[in-house]
């Protein structure tokens, strides 16, 4: 009977502890759906994009406003037009990125901090999303911070060949990157290349990231022959898994472009530019920030080739988009603007180009401190240097 007794106990406790294993998956699968879902929701937050949509959503509501007053339709068009022209000295690319920071990413640090301390893994999941987003607004020390305590915490938790090592790595030595630590960042990256291939295919996309910010990592710190042979592997290996359009290869294509053009192939990088320029119209469209950069670039190199009237309708478009997309006082339009203006100079066209001169000048002057690098020795008898 003892024995019996002690039989029915221990089967007991075998289908308690079944059930318990069961119940501890099942939570763990829904923690790991609701920090992805989560994820996702947060990584389709893109400041230029929230810019262009709040910009345009303001202008919407003023111009149904004026549609409620009594006003004639003459008179409603030319405030319209004055409100349009107001707008574009707005940065909504700036005021999308302090919104997003102040509403949704500084709560959601802290919503993580509460809610998941009992499950760090799901927290770092989702400080990891956080810390790319941050990334993107232009706030590498806090994306740095939050990146450094996800792989700390994976390290402890995880095996040595667990993907998600390998994309905290990868995301580490992009920030560090940033900061203009190339030495930790080429450590880093090296280390990621290492534990992928441990675990996973060279076309894994883990692993196929991890080659391609090796190839930028030695492109930024001037080993360009070594980078230019990573980034042609990056660039193979894509084409063969993303297609010849895919949004990754034309990354991979145009960081090998930059790194020829840095080798002085400039025919080579020039046809590459061109090929990535083409396919971001049709892939992204025109007011994509990637899109925008791609003109930007081809008119750089083509300026080099002594290709002005080409360069001049690049840095055209360029400068509409981004007044367009950025707003009139984002640096990467100011920049722009100034390049232009520089070309124009060249060219012979001194009135359009003095009034670039001038407005780049206004503006630096207005929105950066007396001790900016572009603030310094920007004049010289008179006339802006840029």
């Amino acid at each position: 009977m003892a024995l019996v007794t002690g039989m029915i106990g221990t089967g007991w406790m075998a289908i308690v502890a079944e059930r318990e294993k069961v119940a501890a998956d099942a939570a763990r699968r829904d923690a790991e759906e609701i920090s992805e879902f989560q994820s996702r929701m947060l990584e389709q937050i893109v400041p230029q994009h929230v810019g262009v949509r709040l910009r345009d959503d303001l202008a919407a509501r003023f111009d149904e406003a004026l549609s409620n007053t009594a006003q004639s339709e003459n008179d409603r068009a030319a405030r319209m037009d004055r409100f349009q022209n107001d707008l574009r000295e707005v940065n909504f690319t700036s005021a999308a990125a302090d919104l997003i920071d102040r509403t949704i990413l500084t709560p959601a640090i802290g919503a993580v901090d509460a809610q998941f301390a009992d499950r760090p893994l799901t927290a770092a999941d989702l400080r990891e999303t956080l810390a790319t987003i941050y990334e993107g607004l232009g706030k590498p020390r806090v994306a740095i911070e939050l990146q450094r305590g996800v792989l700390e915490t994976r390290k402890e938790l995880l095996p040595d060949d667990s993907p998600k090592i390998v994309r905290a790595l990868n995301n580490s030595a992009i920030l560090m990157m940033a900061e203009q630590r190339y030495d930790d960042a080429e450590a880093t990256i090296r280390e990621a290349i290492d534990r992928s291939k441990r675990s996973m295919s060279p076309e894994d996309p883990l692993a196929m990231r991890a080659l391609a910010n090796l190839g930028a990592i030695l492109d930024a710190r001037g080993k360009f022959n070594d980078a230019k042979e990573i980034l042609e592997q990056a660039v193979e290996i894509r084409r063969r898994v993303h297609g010849p359009d895919g949004v990754e290869t034309l990354t991979a294509v145009a960081n090998l472009a930059g790194t020829l053009h840095s080798l002085g192939e400039l025919e080579e990088a020039g046809e590459l530019q061109r090929q990535v320029l083409d396919a971001r119209r049709r892939v992204l469209g025109n007011e994509h920030h990637d899109t925008i950069k791609s003109i930007s670039n081809l008119g750089y190199l083509l300026k080099q080739l002594g290709k002005l009237d080409e360069v001049e309708a690049l840095y055209r478009e360029a400068l509409t988009l981004m007044r367009r997309v950025l707003g009139e006082n984002h640096p990467d339009t100011l920049s722009t603007m100034s390049n232009l203006g520089a070309l124009l100079g060249e060219i012979g066209k001194m009135e359009e180009a003095e009034g670039y001169y001038r407005e780049v000048l206004e503006k630096r002057r207005r929105l950066l401190p007396d001790d900016h690098p572009l603030q310094a020795g920007q004049t010289r008898g008179g006339r802006p240097v840029f």
